[in-house]
Parts: structure tokens; C-alpha cells; sequence
């Protein structure tokens, strides 16, 4: 490496890229330092190898296909992790002897349709992306008289599930008769 690659190779671990861009990195460096850091920082992390993204010489251009890529693999990933997290739990759902029914949410849009319609937090909270890595269930309760209420289901050490918090619309707190 040169000098002028050397510098760059501190902050980006990729010999590759560096010696491909490190005249352009110098040029941007204000302004793209950290992002472009951080795009094939993910890619080194995930073991992904972005030599067939270099054939393009120009860095913005390069940037946006890693980015775009990255972006497909990521939501892939969620998609897989939220089938999985659904086979594991779909016989919670079904309808109970109470009239209630239960739905488990299983798709980034049925995520994004519930948190229109309920006016809360899944998707800014990204409990798409939680339920993806196993960390909770997302069901979707309706009482007999059709109200509707978020519920978020986790896992106790001895593989029971608990509440660990249920909403109305818009985040109310619920009524005594369905605490219980």
C-alpha cells in the first residue's frame, strides 16, 4: 500500500476497496467518510465479499450498489427470521373458547398495515426486526366484541411465554376485564 492507501486502510480494514478508491475517498472524506466506512465495514462483519462490486470506477456509484445490496440481504434476513419465529409459534394462534382470536404477525407489510391501523410503535420500534431474531411474538389479539390489541409475547427461561405488554389503538393501557 502507499502512503495515501495506508491512511485509508486504517479506517476501512479492505485492501481492495482501498486501493480501488483511496484517491476518491481522499476527495469525499468529509462528507462520506463514516457512511462508506460503515457500508463495507458490514459487508467485512458479515463475510461478504464486495470484489464484484469494484468493477465500476466511480465510488458514489459503487456506494449505492453495496448500499442497495446490503438492503436486500438485511431484508431477506428479517423475512427468513420472521418465518421461523412464526412456524415456531403459529399454534398460538386460532380462535379460543372466550370468542377471542389470535393472529400472529409473520411479514414486514403485515407489521407495517398493523402499526398504521393501531396508530403505535411496531415499526418505529422495529419489533419486525426483534421478532426476526427470536426475541419476542407479535400477536395480534381480537376480543369477541372486536376490539382490537397489540400484544408482545416473550419467552421465559423454561420456555413458557408471558405478556410482557399488550396495548389498544394508540397505545392505551387495557381495560381491567382484559388483563386478565
Amino acid at each position: 500500500l502507499n502512503e495515501l492507501e495506508a491512511k485509508w486502510y486504517r479506517h476501512y480494514h479492505n485492501v481492495l476497496f482501498v486501493k480501488k478508491f483511496a484517491g476518491q475517498l481522499e476527495m469525499y472524506s468529509p462528507l462520506l467518510s463514516d457512511i462508506c466506512a460503515n457500508i463495507v465495514n458490514w459487508y467485512d462483519n458479515n463475510n461478504i465479499d464486495i470484489k464484484p462490486y469494484l468493477t465500476n470506477k466511480n465510488l458514489l456509484q459503487v456506494l449505492k450498489e453495496l448500499e442497495t445490496n446490503k438492503e436486500q440481504i438485511e431484508n431477506k434476513k428479517i423475512a427468513d427470521g420472521l418465518m421461523n419465529t412464526y412456524e415456531k409459534y403459529k399454534s398460538l394462534e386460532g380462535k379460543d373458547t372466550d370468542g377471542w382470536t389470535y393472529k400472529i404477525l409473520n411479514t414486514y407489510e403485515q407489521f407495517k398495515k398493523e402499526a398504521k391501523q393501531m396508530h403505535n410503535c411496531l415499526i418505529g420500534c422495529e419489533y419486525h426486526k426483534k421478532m426476526a431474531d427470536g426475541r419476542c411474538v407479535i400477536v395480534v389479539s381480537t376480543t369477541p366484541d372486536g376490539k382490537r390489541i397489540d400484544v408482545e409475547l416473550k419467552q421465559n427461561v423454561d420456555g413458557t411465554m408471558y405478556i410482557s405488554q399488550a396495548y389498544y389503538d394508540n397505545d392505551y393501557s387495557l381495560s381491567k376485564e382484559h388483563r386478565t
